[in-house]
């Protein structure tokens, strides 16, 4: 008798891990009814009716986000200057009063 109920279990097994895969054809209809969408949408906003290399626009995002980083990472420099600048400018300030109450 245990021999059968493995025989079963491998058998059940082997149905969920078939059941689990995609079947080639349906997953094809599913991409080319996406794209169809795609393009439908793309001509109600009167934009490009092909679908664009998908490649080129994921690098142009990426290297868009690098440049949008870079430019925060600079401004947040600049920021930094400028509040240590104005720092500075204040403590000279403060130490030119003291000097001159002393002096007095």
């Amino acid at each position: 008798m245990q021999k059968n109920t493995r025989r079963k279990k491998k058998k059940h097994r082997e149905y969920m891990k078939a059941a689990r895969r995609p079947i080639p054809e349906l997953a094809e209809k599913e991409k080319e009814k996406k794209r169809r969408e795609w393009r439908l949408v793309k001509k109600k906003e009167g934009g490009v009716t092909k679908p664009k290399n998908n490649k080129c626009c994921a690098l142009n995002a990426r290297l868009c986000e690098k440049l949008k980083k870079r430019i925060t990472d600079q401004k947040k420099v600049k920021d930094n200057i400028l509040l240590k600048k104005h720092s500075l400018q204040k403590t000279y300030i403060h130490i030119k009063l003291k000097l001159k109450s002393c002096a007095n």
